[in-house]
């Protein structure tokens, strides 16, 4: 879970005049007690071994969702023991969001609470004080301790990818049967989710795509791009928005498997109609209602399924009763999405009715080439 705490925090001190140990003080919009967090290790170099005192010009108004977020922020820190330091740092780039954007320095403090959780304050709005440092920091410590907070970051991103479960899981019947391939295909997703926040936090830095790739595990592949990425002096903030693909994130010989399947007219049909509902989404003006995100989720699950499918019935000792066991599943599924459909307003209900009977009869069409 990462909890992002910028406008909650009205003013703190960063306290890293002990070597090793940075002592951290949050004041909430809540006005209680703030927040005692001790960690070990240490800041980056432009703080290290200093004190920082700072304010937040951007707090926001305490509201119930920012009452239930501090509260599980109280929880953490009373739990014994230490947490885990991020990056801290009062030099954090950030590109402004303009037309022709420039760099900006924010506040950035970073922790984690064991691998599950990663707390996050960036302040970029903000009046601090800083103390002579208590002690000095050598480039060997200072790239150490930037190496530490990668290996907390990759553990987080790794604790995050295992327990991903996108539509190719969430979605299915208890006794569908599941294959190494949904499970390829889910890891890929997750994959897909978190990195943008990676490629985020570490593309304007030195070295920063390679960081990437290493936080992420993909040094094979990213790696690759960071070779690629570093040589283009300045990078290029807008590289974030890249669209990234479900092959991008799996090993290669994988890649080639699933890329083939992409080829196969049962896959290519139900993406189609897969464009169709995504365009019937963004014409859409009210806000979307349950259903359609239901819809969707189904929808999304069913076109990962069925590209596993495909890509088990091109190995060599494919088993057709399971393949046509989980194609049956996924016919009944398309079913389902025409009654969730009927809870909507016309036109939108028709264009989902239409678009989950073409699935059906492209699964149903799919299954009767597998029997003869």
């Amino acid at each position: 879970m990462l909890a992002r705490l910028s406008p909650l925090i009205e003013h703190g001190v960063i306290d890293n005049s002990i070597k090793e140990l940075i002592d951290l003080r949050l004041w909430c919009v809540d006005e209680q007690e703030p927040l005692h967090l001790r960690m070990r290790g240490n800041c980056l170099g432009d703080i290290a071994g200093c004190r920082v005192e700072f304010k937040n010009h951007a707090a926001g108004p305490m509201h119930r969702d920012a009452a239930q977020v501090i509260r599980m922020l109280r929880e953490l820190a009373a739990r014994p023991g230490f947490m885990i330091a991020g990056d801290i740092t009062c030099s954090e780039r950030r590109p402004t969001e303009e037309k022709h954007p420039r760099l900006r320095n924010m506040i950035s403090i970073e922790f984690f609470a064991g691998a599950k959780n990663r707390c996050l304050i960036e302040l970029d709005d903000f009046y601090y004080t800083l103390s002579l440092p208590q002690w000095e920091v050598t480039r060997e410590e200072s790239a150490a301790q930037e190496f530490m907070n990668a290996c907390a970051m990759r553990d987080h991103i790794d604790h995050v990818v295992r327990h991903f479960r996108g539509p190719s899981l969430l979605y299915c019947e208890p006794d569908f049967p599941l294959g190494e391939w949904d499970s390829d295909l889910n890891y890929a997703e997750a994959c897909m989710a978190v990195y943008p926040s990676v490629h985020e936090k570490y593309h304007l830095r030195p070295g920063g795509f390679m960081t990437a790739a290493y936080v992420m595990n993909r040094v094979d592949f990213l790696g690759r791009l960071a070779d690629r990425d570093e040589r283009r002096l300045p990078p290029r903030h807008r590289d974030i928005a890249r669209e990234w693909r479900v092959l991008d994130f799996l090993e290669l010989s994988h890649a080639e498997a699933v890329s083939k399947a992409m080829h196969h007219p049962c896959f290519q049909q139900i993406s189609s109609t897969a464009d169709s509902v995504q365009r019937v989404i963004r014409s859409m003006r009210r806000p979307l209602r349950p259903e359609v995100d239901r819809y969707v989720g189904i929808f999304a699950g069913i076109v990962a399924n069925t590209l596993a499918t495909i890509v088990m019935t091109q190995q060599p000792d494919f088993s057709h009763e399971t393949v046509l066991k989980r194609l049956a599943f996924l016919e009944k599924r398309a079913d389902s999405l025409s009654a969730l459909s009927d809870k909507l307003p016309l036109p939108t209900a028709t264009s989902f009715i239409e678009a989950a009977a073409s699935l059906h009869k492209d699964l149903h069409r799919f299954s009767d080439a597998l029997r003869s």
